[in-house]
């Protein structure tokens, strides 16, 4: 693509390596109170006071993707950034950021971001702490007044008459365990937290003990495990009954069925079906 080639960064650089430097960008330089990685689904999300939202998207190079992705960013936040790997120079004059600068950045109020690969090394140079000073304001983004978040609701919801406040406010999207989500990381990456992942943490940790003290053998029911296990969900019996029965689930949970009642325990091996 033509915008991916005018604005490529260094493709060895992946979009997490830049996070904790876009988070302490945010932190330092732009005075969040707070930041947090993949919220709903946006990279990263900065808290600052007087309710000011920042939304951070990042990618190896500008795209027609992310260029969408930033837009749609503009229903929830303030202030909206993209974050790319900082650019090699051909020694031009001429930078072609100036390409989309009037026909995207500034028409949008979108800011831009490079990150130095240099960040992804911090540690080794004694600047873990500091990995702002890796981050370049490119383009400084505008304030993103309401009737233009109204607006972008609109385009990307033409059929929908009203908009709840809440439904984009993107504070109440933030879960417990959003802080221990690094920003860029992929749907599948054990890096990614989620609530599900919450919860089943939550469940193999108590069941583990189980198997373990228990009289029982470990056989637990669900009962046992809503005793002592909070979850997410909104109908915690059945949903339990069910996940844990799942076939993604049995690699470490097996089940058994006694005088119609379903029992669950933790496998000592990570091998073998349910009984």
């Amino acid at each position: 693509m033509l915008v991916n080639n005018i604005l490529e960064g260094k493709k060895y650089m992946k979009e997490k390596q830049m996070f904790e430097a876009v988070k302490q960008f945010l932190i330092k330089k732009v005075d969040c109170e707070a930041v947090y990685g993949e919220i709903i689904n946006f990279d990263v999300v900065g808290l600052a006071a007087n309710e000011i939202n920042i939304i951070v998207e990042m990618k190896t190079s500008i795209t027609f993707k992310v260029m969408d992705q930033a837009l749609r960013a503009l229903q929830y936040a303030d202030y909206v950034y993209i974050a790319i790997p900082k650019r090699e120079r051909w020694g031009y004059k001429y930078d072609p950021t100036e390409l989309l600068r009037k026909l995207y950045f500034d028409r949008y109020g979108i800011g831009l971001l490079e990150v130095d690969k240099k960040c992804i090394d911090s540690k080794k140079y004694g600047y873990e702490e500091n990995q702002e000073r890796f981050v370049t304001v490119v383009i400084k983004p505008r304030f993103n007044r309401i009737p233009k978040r109204e607006r972008m609701r609109r385009k990307y919801h033409p059929m929908r008459e009203t908009f709840s406040p809440d439904a984009y406010n993107i504070r109440k999207k933030i879960q417990p365990h959003s802080h221990k989500n690094i920003g860029g990381v992929s749907g599948g990456d054990e890096e990614k937290v989620s609530a599900y992942s919450e919860t089943m943490n939550r469940i193999k940790e108590y069941m583990s003990r189980k198997r373990i003290w228990s009289a029982s053998d470990g056989w637990v029911t669900v009962d046992d495990i809503l005793e002592h296990c909070e979850t997410h969900y909104a109908s915690p019996r059945p949903s339990v009954m069910k996940t844990l029965q799942e076939g993604w689930n049995t690699s470490w949970c097996e089940s058994k069925k006694e005088n119609g009642k379903r029992y669950f325990r933790f496998r000592k091996e990570l091998e073998g079906s349910n009984t």
